[in-house]
Order: structure tokens, then C-alpha cells, then sequence
């Protein structure tokens, strides 16, 4: 809502009940809770308060009917049904449990760098995080063990890692 929007309400709240003085803070006060919140819904807290409540209202009056509009606009929304989620490896992860849990083959991959860099800066008293001393994995290997790993459900990845 605007602050010209915002007068406006404040002038409608004051026609509604006509008993309600505000004085430069208080008018203050109504324009800053007011400005920036949608204008329907106020309009919508404005309506139903003016038809159910004979006192004058607060602010907490109008955020607490606001708070139960917004409740029920989100309760009247559709529910959106969540596909299942169907989780699968990157190919270099499918390789290298082949390679590793199926072949033994221990050598590094290049994508384990940034695994190895982190855990070396945890840990810098250890060489067997350092990159550089890891025995690298060929080319040849990892074009291998990823297409023997390409067809691999998670499942069977699990059931190689054991």
C-alpha cells in the first residue's frame, strides 16, 4: 500500500468509527503499519472488521485480522503434489564406487581435489589428505569404470559401497 493509499485507509477507519481521535503520533503510527502491506488484504481486515467490531480498533486489532486473511488465502490455495524425488549419482561418483568398491582400485579421481584440499586444511598435520601425493587415476581407467558404472541405479552403488 502506497502512502497516499495509507491515508486514505486511515480516513476510512476514522468514518467507520467515528469516536476514533488520532493525534500526529497516532496517525503517524497507523501510516507506518500500513505502508508497504498489500492493499487488498487490508482492505479485506478493513471490511470485516468494520461489520464485527463496535470498539474502536488497534493496530493489533488490524494485524491480528490481516494475520487470519492470510491464513486462510494460503489454506485456500491448491495443494501442489510433490513428485517423488528420484535421486541419481553423477557418472564420476558411479566410476569411481566401480573402480574403488567393485575393482579395489584406490587412485584419486580429479574430481576428489576439492574433497582432499578441504580435508588437508582441517587437518595439515596428516600427509594422506596432501593432493599431490595421491597416485592419480588415468584416463583410460576412468573412461572404463564410468561406463561400467553409467548403468547403475543408487541402489546398486550402495550395494558395491556395502
Amino acid at each position: 500500500m502506497t502512502h497516499e493509499e495509507a491515508v486514505g485507509m486511515i480516513g476510512a477507519i476514522k468514518g467507520a468509527w467515528p469516536s476514533m481521535f488520532l493525534d500526529d503520533y497516532g496517525h503517524q503510527a497507523w501510516e507506518s503499519f500500513l505502508v508497504g502491506r498489500d492493499y487488498d488484504t487490508t482492505l479485506k481486515a478493513y471490511v470485516r472488521l468494520s461489520e464485527r467490531q463496535r470498539d474502536l480498533p488497534t493496530i493489533a486489532d488490524f494485524r491480528g485480522m490481516i494475520i487470519a486473511l492470510e491464513a486462510d488465502q494460503r489454506a485456500a490455495m491448491p495443494k501442489i503434489e510433490e513428485a517423488e524425488y528420484a535421486r541419481d549419482l553423477e557418472d564420476w561418483v558411479k566410476g569411481w564406487a566401480v573402480g574403488r568398491y567393485k575393482h579395489g582400485d584406490m587412485r584419486v579421481w580429479p574430481e576428489q581435489k576439492r574433497g582432499y584440499d578441504s580435508i588437508q586444511i582441517s587437518n595439515p598435520g596428516y600427509r594422506t589428505y596432501v593432493w599431490p601425493d595421491q597416485e592419480m587415476m588415468p584416463d583410460e581407467e576412468i573412461t572404463k569404470y564410468t561406463a561400467e558404472g553409467s548403468g547403475l541405479s543408487v541402489q546398486d552403488i550402495f550395494g558395491l559401497i556395502g
